[in-house]
């Protein structure tokens, strides 16, 4: 019965999808051939801890979210304020699934900075405490008040960047001294060509068991597809 309820899930949504898909913020050029991405890729290891991959969550949860997004994209920050809270309290807090975030820039050199910067916090250990607070400054200064004018400004210089770790409780000097260099450029541009891959198309993307959701959609959706996993 599992399997069949699982085939019937997996024709609903392959229906759905172009509908979800509109839902996006879609982009207007491939994001790995970005001004904001780093091109020139350095072979030095992360000096503190595994900075390779943005997590949210624990590493050895049994069921993995994939989340493509831009921490300027009003559609993701909508995600973050709604569904993903409740994904969170539910699924990664419990310990049942994690997060992996995988930055897909649209909105920006800066919006490049901000996200290829994640790494640079995941480098202190802090990369939760500085993804959350990123989606709260665009969400409670900007785009909860109808803004969105706002992701088309240059929001995050290096100043702005390293004041906000900061708040956060990164090293403000080597955060600020990492965002500025390349020591992340190979696991930054691996990470935006994956969706390629993925045939990402928008803002934010959601890959659970295979299945891709686009758009903030309500958390039954993305509950319904957990299950799935679960039961597996």
């Amino acid at each position: 019965m599992k399997k069949v309820a699982f085939i019937a899930l997996s024709i609903l949504l392959l229906a759905s999808g172009a509908f979800m898909l509109l839902r996006g913020n879609a982009p207007t050029k491939a994001p790995a051939n970005s001004a904001a991405t780093p091109q020139t890729t350095s072979s030095a290891a992360a000096v503190g801890p595994d900075a390779s991959q943005l997590v949210i969550g624990r590493p050895g949860a049994p069921i993995t979210i994939i989340e493509y997004g831009d921490y300027k994209c009003p559609k993701c920050n909508e995600f973050h304020q709604q569904a993903g809270k409740d994904i969170r309290r539910d699924w990664v807090d419990t310990g049942k699934a994690k997060i992996i975030f995988r930055p897909y820039p649209l909105f920006g050199e800066d919006s490049g900075l901000a996200l290829y910067a994640s790494f640079c916090a995941a480098e202190q250990g802090k990369f939760t405490a500085y993804h959350d607070k990123m989606f709260g400054y665009m969400w409670s200064n900007f785009l909860s008040k109808g803004n969105t004018d706002a992701t088309v400004r240059t929001l995050f210089s290096p100043t702005k960047l390293a004041q906000l770790a900061g708040e956060v409780g990164l090293d403000e000097a080597a955060f600020r001294t990492c965002a500025g260099g390349r020591t992340h450029a190979d696991a930054y541009n691996t990470a935006v060509d994956k969706a390629a891959g993925d045939s990402v198309q928008g803002t934010p993307t959601l890959i659970i068991g295979g299945q891709k959701v686009v758009g903030p959609q309500p958390y039954n959706v993305y509950k319904t597809l957990l299950d799935v996993q679960a039961s597996l």
